[in-house]
């Protein structure tokens, strides 16, 4: 059972995340409705070798170039996530 600062600290934790996929989404929204939007040059950035799939190590590369400063933890998550489909 958690105390109730665990509580208060898991539920603004949720808070917090729920808030991020919402913004997330706005901006996912907001640049598709760009005129000059186009997914296959957005994918291209990534797929360098055009083989129409992206490997987690390729993405691994494509992301550490881009300086976001993600560790490896924030790759395997962000490839579980996305790197499937």
């Amino acid at each position: 059972m958690l105390t109730q600062t665990e509580e208060t600290f898991l539920i603004g934790c949720l808070v917090e995340l729920i808030n991020f996929e919402k913004d997330v989404e706005i901006l996912k929204i907001n640049i598709t409705l760009k005129p000059d939007f186009n997914l296959m040059d957005a994918y291209s950035v990534l797929d360098r070798d055009c083989r129409s799939e992206i490997s987690p190590s390729e993405l691994q590369k494509e992301l550490i170039a881009m300086s976001l400063g993600l560790c490896e933890d924030d790759l395997k998550l962000i490839y579980a996530r996305y790197g499937e489909n």
